[in-house]
């Protein structure tokens, strides 16, 4: 049988856990940008970062393995700008049988909104197939061709993913194609320790096929060691425990109105002894890295896979002690965005907010059945939000 672990012994091993996955933040000041002039593209895909406390990997979107560094790498000279004026956000409809949720937001009528569209891809390392193995050694490309279709038709001023397959070049060509052509920055952040998986954002500064009339440029970060950031408004921190997770912050204006945009995929709440530490340590650094955005006067989003919902005690501490608020309706609605490995249905894909920041409507893409069918490009189903700012 499974081996009694008293209750003496757990208390030591929480406290353990503590000490373990209490440190700080670490910076990881590398990791892939892409810009787009011209239709030119310069991706920084040899940035590394120097070890911290472990053997950091760099989570760029180059295949390559990591080589530490004793210096940081200015990679700024290699980067194209693109000069064009940024775009536009389509209108938020409901799809026929989805539920849209809207709310009342409490920043004045002048506010500025803008679009995002925050996925979970499914990696296909990950993915298990029926006949045995993952997708990563079948053909992955259909399903990614069908998921960037799914996010081109979404026309979002800013695409969060997670799950992005940063170790394989010919899954990053493929939507470094689809930023170049609608007018993306594209910011990849790998996980640490070698992990094939990171988060990706793009952001639109140009696309003449928009419908969206805003601007949306980068901006520094507030509150963020300038040392620390990979550009100019980008940065990439390690929770620096074992999940090896990342978040990615990204400065943003959008017409003039600034923001700051966190975004991130959470440790999966294993039913272990170390797991629960680890979400809620994850939770407290998150949370004062937003305070630190927000005591330099700059609202704060939080965006990805929380692996929890809105009763989750690592979501939980992330709203207390962040000072956010959840999106309208999300912790009253039964809804669902995730069926997990385990067969477990969660709704752990959100954003929060905080400051003159908050979210005016969100739906989330395809619908119930197919996600519980499997029958979804993912496991996740894609997150529409309505954000507003200023004011």
């Amino acid at each position: 049988g499974a081996a009694m672990v008293t209750a003496d012994a757990a208390n030591r091993m929480v406290t353990s856990f503590d000490a373990q996955f209490g440190g700080p933040l670490l910076p990881l000041p590398s990791g892939g940008l892409v810009r787009f002039a011209d239709k030119r593209a310069s991706l920084l895909s040899d940035a590394r970062c120097g070890a911290k406390r472990t053997n950091l990997s760099a989570p760029g979107c180059a295949a390559a393995a990591a080589h530490p560094l004793s210096s940081r790498t200015s990679t700024q000279d290699n980067i194209h700008h693109s000069n064009h004026v940024a775009n536009p956000m389509a209108v938020m409809k409901a799809a026929p049988g989805v539920q849209m949720f809207a709310g009342t937001s409490p920043l004045a009528s002048c506010a500025v909104t803008f679009s995002i569209l925050c996925w979970n891809l499914l990696a296909p390392p990950y993915k298990r197939m029926s006949g045995g193995g993952r997708e990563s050694e079948h053909d992955w490309e259909a399903r990614v061709h069908a998921q960037i279709e799914t996010v081109g038709d979404a026309d979002a001023d800013v695409v969060a993913l997670q799950e992005f397959w940063c170790a394989n070049p010919k899954n990053v060509d493929m939507w470094q194609e689809f930023a170049a052509k609608h007018g993306y920055t594209m910011f990849i952040s790998r996980r640490t320790n070698s992990k094939a998986d990171g988060c990706c954002v793009l952001i639109r500064q140009a696309s003449p096929n928009s419908k969206s009339p805003r601007r949306i440029e980068l901006r520094n970060l507030d509150g963020i060691d300038p040392e620390d950031s990979t550009s100019p408004g980008l940065a990439t921190l390690s929770y620096n425990d074992w999940g090896d997770r990342i978040v990615q912050l990204v400065g943003l204006t959008v017409d003039g109105a600034p923001v700051t945009l966190l975004h991130t995929h959470l440790t999966f709440p294993h039913p272990s002894l170390h797991d629960g530490p680890m979400r809620l340590h994850q939770a407290r650094k998150l949370a004062e890295c937003v305070r630190r955005v927000r005591a330099a006067g700059t609202p704060a989003i939080v965006c990805g896979d929380l692996n929890g919902d809105h009763d989750d005690p690592a979501v939980t501490e992330l709203l207390r002690r962040g000072g956010m608020r959840p999106m309208p309706n999300a912790a009253d609605e039964a809804w669902a965005s995730h069926v997990a490995h385990n067969g477990r249905v969660m709704a752990c894909d959100m954003a929060l907010t905080s400051g003159d920041c908050a979210v005016e409507s969100w739906r989330l893409g395809g619908t119930e059945a197919e996600l519980l069918a499997r029958r979804s490009l993912s496991d996740h189903r894609p997150l529409h939000i309505t954000v507003s700012v200023g004011g």
